[in-house]
């Protein structure tokens, strides 16, 4: 997770401009660059959220080979990370599979919650490499 949310600091503050989640200005909507380097450099993918919904990522749901990208978290993880700014650690099942998972906030300059990261393995992937 400190990789993920180190490249997303280092691009600057989060804002939310047109239903577009922007880093320094730059829009993360449909990116690929941040969550593939998170998934390159420590075999676990990477999801960012506007609010619940999936604007980056490198899952795919159950039976797809693209992105999820559209998708929503499950409730549970809507409730206690984007509508009480927790962290959500341990399994989820979300787009047809079960995850270990640890989503986090992410915030904008004000403090406001915008959405989420989430970095994640399949669960049935933990014991291959």
């Amino acid at each position: 997770m400190e990789l993920a949310k180190g490249l997303l600091q280092a691009m600057g503050p989060l804002t939310v401009v047109d239903h577009q989640l922007l880093a320094g200005g730059v829009p993360l909507n449909d990116t690929t660059k941040l969550v593939d380097t998170v998934l390159e450099k420590t075999l676990f993918g990477c999801t960012l959220f506007l609010g619940n919904t999936r604007i980056a990522t490198n899952a795919s749901a159950a039976n797809e080979t693209k992105r999820a990208l559209g998708t929503k978290s499950n409730d549970e993880v809507k409730r206690l990370v984007f509508l009480k700014g927790g962290v959500f650690r341990g399994i989820s099942h979300t787009i047809g599979k079960d995850w270990v998972i640890r989503y986090d906030p992410l915030q904008n300059e004000d403090g406001a919650v915008v959405g989420m990261i989430a970095v994640f393995r399949e669960a049935f992937a933990l014991g291959r490499r």
